[in-house]
C-alpha cells in the first residue's frame, strides 16, 4: 500500500464514520505506523481519484416489495481546485466550509449498463446484510468507470436536507411522503394495522 492514497475509518462503531479533508493518504510506509492487526480498528479503503461519487437508495424490502430511489452523485465541479473531492463532514456539518457552499447532488449521469447492476446489486446487499425498511449505499467509479462500494449505511438520516431526501425529490416525492413510504414499509413488515393515525 505503500504511496497509495487511502481513506481511513474508524470501524466497529455504531456511528457512520466521520470522512474528513484529511482522512485522505497517501502514507508512504504504511506498514510502519499501525499495529499487525490494524484492521480490528482501522478501515483503509482506496481512495478513488474519479469525480463519480454516487448513492443509491432502498425503501421497501427487498425481493418483495421495494422502491429504488433516483441515483445521485456529487457535483464538484465549482469546488476550489485543489480539495479533494469527497463528500465528507466538511460537506455536512461545516457551513464555512467551501465543500458545504460549493457541493450539490444531482441525478446520477450513468450508462444504463451501470445504472441496471448498481440497483442488482443494491437489491442482493440489502438482502445478504438483512437491512430493514430501507437503506442507502454509497459507491464510487473507478477510472474504468466499475462502480466499487464505499459503504452501507442501514439507517441513513432522514434529515429533509440528506441525500435520501434528495433522491425521494428527484422521484417526484414530497419529504412527507418519503418519510411515510419508510413508517409504512415498517408497518407491513410488522404486521402493523394503523388505526387513527396511530399504530396498534
Amino acid at each position: 500500500m505503500k504511496d497509495a492514497p487511502f481513506e481511513e475509518k474508524p470501524a466497529l462503531k455504531q456511528k457512520e464514520p466521520v470522512v474528513r479533508q484529511r482522512s485522505l493518504g497517501p502514507v508512504p510506509d504504511l506498514e510502519e505506523y499501525v499495529a499487525p492487526d490494524w484492521w480490528r480498528s482501522l478501515f483503509n479503503s482506496l481512495y478513488l481519484k474519479t469525480d463519480a461519487d454516487l448513492s443509491m437508495g432502498i425503501v421497501g424490502n427487498p425481493p418483495e416489495s421495494y422502491q429504488v430511489l433516483p441515483i445521485i452523485e456529487e457535483d464538484y465541479s465549482n469546488l476550489p481546485e485543489g480539495l479533494p473531492r469527497i463528500c465528507g463532514y466538511e460537506a455536512k456539518w461545516l457551513p464555512s466550509s467551501p465543500y458545504w457552499k460549493n457541493l450539490r447532488s444531482v441525478p446520477a449521469r450513468l450508462p444504463d449498463e451501470t445504472k441496471k447492476l448498481l440497483i442488482e446489486w443494491c437489491a442482493r446487499l440489502f438482502e445478504r446484510l438483512e437491512c430493514r425498511d430501507y437503506a442507502r449505499f454509497d459507491w464510487r467509479l473507478d477510472s474504468a468507470g466499475l462502480p466499487k462500494l464505499l459503504e452501507v449505511n442501514p439507517n441513513p438520516g432522514w434529515c429533509w436536507d440528506g441525500h435520501l431526501a434528495k433522491m425521494a425529490k428527484i422521484a417526484g416525492m414530497s419529504y412527507a411522503e418519503m418519510l411515510a413510504a419508510i413508517l409504512k414499509t415498517a408497518e407491513q413488515r410488522l404486521g402493523l394495522q394503523p388505526t387513527n393515525g396511530a399504530l396498534n
